[in-house]
């Protein structure tokens, strides 16, 4: 597999082209200064910046609504409920990342967490007509 040079001018316009990047390693990838508000990441559309960190055991992105780490992507809800069992069976050293790591990432997923809201149709329409 041929590896390619991706900067964060690169992927921004990949992502405006409507690239779908759900299967795209970013690992190692230089995203300073992307303005990725808007992007579609495994189908959640980001709208603010996604809090990324890079130099821990796995790298760490938490959107309003998942944190990934590593290569395990989950709900933030998830990551705070998962057992012990559960984290040790994702990977060698897991569990001990987990237990150093867990309140300050759950801390983190607290202030970029988004609180998603349906909207009805119906009730934006009749909102406008009330304007």
């Amino acid at each position: 597999m041929k590896k390619i040079q991706i900067t964060a001018l690169t992927l921004v316009a990949a992502v405006k082209a409507g690239a779908n990047l759900a299967r795209a390693n970013l690992g190692g990838a230089n995203l300073g200064g992307a303005y990725l508000a808007g992007a579609n990441l495994d189908g959640e559309v980001l709208n603010k910046a996604p809090i990324s960190l890079i130099n821990l055991q796995w790298s760490i992105l938490i959107t309003g609504q998942y944190m990934r780490i590593g290569c395990q992507r989950h709900t933030h809800e998830e990551w705070r409920d998962f057992t012990d069992a559960k984290i040790r069976n994702m990977a060698i050293g897991a569990l001990a990342f987990w237990r150093e790591w867990k309140a300050p990432l759950l801390a983190l997923c607290d202030i970029n967490h988004e609180v998603l809201v349906a909207t009805d149709p119906a009730s934006k329409q009749s909102e406008e007509a009330e304007s």
